[in-house]
């Protein structure tokens, strides 16, 4: 049985709603290459899957509040038609480390079979939520979640030379080692919710690498960091998931009694 998606915020499209079944689905960008040379195109995907694996969705400006592209200390917004393919398609024009940030309108989804909820939470490292939950006496089924999606991602133009930074997002990470310049065993990452460290955060990391995909979990530290491990290389998507309760604003006449909030970003390895 498939989560009910409800229509009462006019700030979705259509196609965005179809986006979830039975279990959480992680969001990413998906750069096409993620070294491009300078003056060639910055070329992406918005990805909803899991394991890296998933459904493509164009440039649609009803499903965002903000989608940019970051270089040379200079930020601008993804020049594209709507509905176009790739989301992200445009000449790089500033060599170093290019930055795209995208961050989404509220979705609002219903739970309507028992045992969901707290499958995704357990899937998400957010246990304390199903106690919270009992503790205000919501239902087991019939209640309303909003979620919004926080992504990154990091190309490299030209050189790839410069820093992840903070893009002022209500969640986000900063990968800290710029894995194209960095010639250390890790990549290490900051969390950062409302601005500051999110420290003992539940986070998920998937690595693509010859066509297989592997996952592992880790927990931010007291400063909200992870050391993730190169490996072998491959296509890293990392994430992790906060979950809020709604101020009457925030929910916007949909009901929603919890919010989840996605923070994910996206680089590669070549070693």
């Amino acid at each position: 049985m498939f989560l009910k998606y409800v229509h009462k915020l006019p700030l979705v499209a259509l196609s965005f709603f179809m986006l979830q079944s039975v279990s959480a689905h992680e969001f990413w960008i998906e750069p096409i290459n993620f070294e491009v040379a300078n003056g060639d195109n910055v070329r992406a995907h918005i990805k909803v899957g899991q394991m890296m694996d998933g459904e493509t969705y164009s440039f649609f400006p009803g499903n965002f509040e903000r989608f940019d592209i970051t270089a040379g200390g200079k930020t601008q917004p993804v020049a594209n038609r709507f509905a176009q393919s790739p989301a992200v398609d445009q000449p790089a024009n500033q060599p170093g480390l290019n930055i795209l940030t995208y961050q989404s309108k509220a979705s609002v989804l219903t739970y309507s079979e028992r045992g969901k909820f707290e499958s995704f939470l357990k899937n998400e490292g957010l246990e304390w939520v199903m106690a919270e939950h009992k503790r205000r006496g919501l239902p087991d089924v019939g209640f309303v979640e909003l979620f919004k999606r926080f992504g990154k991602s990091l190309v490299k133009v030209g050189d790839g030379a410069g820093q992840d930074q903070v893009m002022g997002m209500p969640i986000e990470w900063v990968v800290e080692t710029n894995p194209y310049t960095d010639k250390g065993n890790a990549v290490t990452a900051q969390l950062l919710y409302q601005g500051k460290p999110f420290a003992n955060s539940y986070v998920v990391v998937f690595n693509q690498l010859n066509g297989k995909v592997t996952k592992a979990g880790y927990r931010t530290d007291q400063n909200g960091r992870v050391s993730i491990p190169k490996g072998a290389g491959g296509v890293f998507l990392v994430n992790a998931v906060q979950m809020i309760q709604p101020t009457a604003a925030q929910a916007n006449g949909s009901g929603a009694v919890w919010m989840s909030l996605w923070a994910s970003t996206t680089y590669e390895i070549k070693l």
